[in-house]
This record gives structure tokens, C-alpha cells and sequence, in this order.
């Protein structure tokens, strides 16, 4: 029963991936461009009150 109950889920996450993939997707990049963002400005903050000393 338990091995059923993994393959449904896994096809179930399967099915609802390939539907919303292109939304799915376009989620991660902003996530991933929002995170490089975050560290650019921490080193660029970082490297400017080094500088500054």
C-alpha cells in the first residue's frame, strides 16, 4: 500500500508540473535573480565601508 501511495503522489506532482511548468519556472528565476541581487548589493556595501576605512 505504501509503495502505491508514493507512485500516485509522484505521479500526481508529475502531472502538475508539467501544467504549471512555465509558471513553476518563471517563480524560480525571480526567486534565483532576487537572491544574486541580495548578494550584489551586500558585497557592493561590503566593499564600499572597506574602502572607507
Amino acid at each position: 500500500m505504501s509503495l502505491f501511495g508514493e507512485g500516485l503522489t509522484t505521479i500526481f506532482i508529475g502531472f502538475y508540473y508539467e501544467k504549471k511548468e512555465e509558471e513553476i519556472n518563471e517563480l524560480f528565476m525571480k526567486a534565483l535573480s532576487f537572491g544574486c541581487k541580495l548578494k550584489s548589493d551586500a558585497m557592493r556595501k561590503l566593499l564600499s565601508s572597506k574602502k572607507s576605512e
